[in-house]
C-alpha cells in the first residue's frame, strides 16, 4: 500500500511536470511596439488694423480679426480677446470708467461667447481654411469724456510677438 501511494504520488507529480512544461512549451510573449502619428495642430491670427490719428468717442474704426488652420487636421477654434489701454505716457487705463467700457469691439456671427470667457468658432475649421471675422471693428464708446492732453493707446499683441498699435 505504501508503494501504491508513493506511485500514486510520483505520477501526479509527473503530471504535474508534464501540464506545466506543455502549458510553457505553447505559451509565448510577443512585445510590439505601435505608433502613432497624429497630424499638426497649428493655427495663426491675422489682424487688419490700421491705428485712426483723430479716434473720438463714438468714432467707430475697422478691426478684422480672422484664425486660420495651418495645420493638417480639422481643428476647434477658440480664442479670447484681452484688451489693454494705455496713455500717451504709458501708464495703464483701466477697462472701465464710471461704469463705462473705453471700447466696444464688433464681434462676427459665427462666434460664441461662452461662460468661461472665450469665443467658440461655430464651425470646424478645415486644414487651410480661414474663419470668419471674430472681430470686425472697434467703437469708442459716445459716453467717454476725454481728459485734455491724454492720448489713448490700444496696443494689440500677436501670438506671433508682433505689436500694433
Amino acid at each position: 500500500m505504501k508503494n501504491k501511494k508513493m506511485f500514486l504520488a510520483l505520477v501526479l507529480l509527473a503530471m504535474v511536470g508534464v501540464v506545466g512544461v506543455t502549458y510553457a512549451y505553447f505559451t509565448s510573449t510577443a512585445t510590439l511596439n505601435n505608433e502613432f502619428k497624429t497630424g499638426t495642430y497649428a493655427t495663426s491670427v491675422t489682424e487688419e488694423f490700421v491705428s485712426p490719428t483723430d479716434w473720438t468717442p463714438g468714432t467707430t474704426t475697422p478691426k478684422v480679426v480672422t484664425l486660420t488652420n495651418k495645420g493638417s487636421v480639422d481643428v476647434a477654434v477658440r480664442a479670447k480677446i484681452s484688451e489693454t489701454w494705455t496713455a500717451k505716457d504709458n501708464t495703464s487705463l483701466p477697462l472701465v470708467r464710471e461704469e463705462e467700457k473705453i471700447a466696444q469691439f464688433e464681434v462676427g456671427s459665427d462666434w460664441e461667447l461662452a461662460t468661461d470667457g472665450y469665443y467658440y468658432y461655430k464651425e470646424t475649421l478645415k486644414e487651410g481654411d480661414t474663419t470668419s471675422a471674430l472681430i470686425n471693428a472697434v467703437t469708442f464708446n459716445p459716453n467717454f469724456k476725454l481728459v485734455e492732453g491724454t492720448d489713448i493707446r490700444c496696443t494689440t499683441t500677436k501670438t506671433e510677438g508682433k505689436t500694433t498699435i
